[in-house]
């Protein structure tokens, strides 16, 4: 628990750094939708996490899963958002003789996502395309029901106050990971194809305990778009607005009025020939 935390809170201090970074600059936002695919206790030999797409297997056990995301560019291949998901899971396993309902999966997380193309500069061909790697954080809740295939009668069901309390839910621990590619089309447009997981780190996600899978979560195969926009900013803290200060009329008067002193008496602004003319009647004999 002491890991997860320290974990969560890195991030989230990560995050924090990218809002000061250059703070108006390269912000995004993005919607995916998609299917989603269980895997855990409950899952079928024939059901395993890669699955042939040409098979009618592949297409078993699919629910509809969307999330969005809000995103800061740290640089040119570096990339942290927090991202929201919400989703549903269903599995039948004819072997065990069980069925398992995952219900009103929402997820919050941060992820800090690598653009391998960027990484190289002898990808600049492919600078419309990105080659993204993905990981994260996530604070995941869930609730589950685990029934008898043939009866349809209820095993178990987590969490404990699942029907004692309406609307109760378990919290637990995710780790996001994945691939996927974008494409630039539009000046501030991109398309997205990824493929993510989830890992959960709580053995009763279906509902059923055991020691047959030691890694239980979903997949979700998504597709999606991202904007980008910049922030406008009254702040004048970078080097471009500080050079334009330099140039101003008054620079050299207002540094000359703190290197010696003097003040203006009265509220005119003041010139450099103002400054000389100053000078000269106070010169020091």
């Amino acid at each position: 628990m002491q890991k997860s935390i320290a974990i969560i809170l890195l991030f989230i201090c990560t995050c924090s750094y990218a809002q000061f970074y250059d703070a108006g600059k390269n912000w995004n936002i993005g919607i995916n939708m998609g299917i989603d695919r269980f895997f855990g206790d409950v899952s079928p030999q024939s059901n395993p996490i890669f699955a042939n797409p040409l098979t009618v297997d592949f297409y078993k056990y699919r629910n509809f899963a969307v999330s969005a995301y809000f995103g800061k560019e740290i640089a040119s291949f570096w990339f942290v958002r927090v991202n929201a998901l919400y989703c549903n899971l269903g599995i039948k396993n004819y072997t065990m003789k069980l069925r398992s309902k995952i219900s009103h999966i929402h997820e919050i997380s941060m992820l800090h996502s690598f653009d391998i193309f960027g990484c190289f500069p002898r990808c600049k061909e492919l600078k419309n395309w990105d080659l993204i790697l993905s990981i994260g954080v996530g604070w995941l809740g869930y609730r589950s029901i685990l029934y008898e295939l043939e009866s349809d009668k209820t095993i178990n069901y987590v969490p404990n106050s699942y029907y004692k309390e309406n609307g109760a839910f378990k919290y637990v621990v995710s780790m996001p990971f994945g691939i996927g590619f974008g494409y630039q089309f539009a000046r501030n447009w991109k398309f997205n194809f990824a493929t993510n997981y989830r890992w959960i780190n709580d053995d009763l996600f279906d509902a059923c305990s055991s020691d047959k899978k030691n890694m239980e979560g979903f997949a979700f195969l998504q597709i999606g778009f991202q904007y980008f926009f910049h922030f406008k900013t009254t702040a004048r803290n970078t080097e471009d607005d500080y050079a334009l200060e330099r140039k101003s009329p008054n620079y050299q008067y207002k540094k000359n009025q703190l290197k010696y002193g003097f003040s203006p008496v009265n509220n005119k602004r003041k010139t450099g020939a103002d400054y000389k003319t100053y000078h000269k009647k106070n010169k020091r004999s």
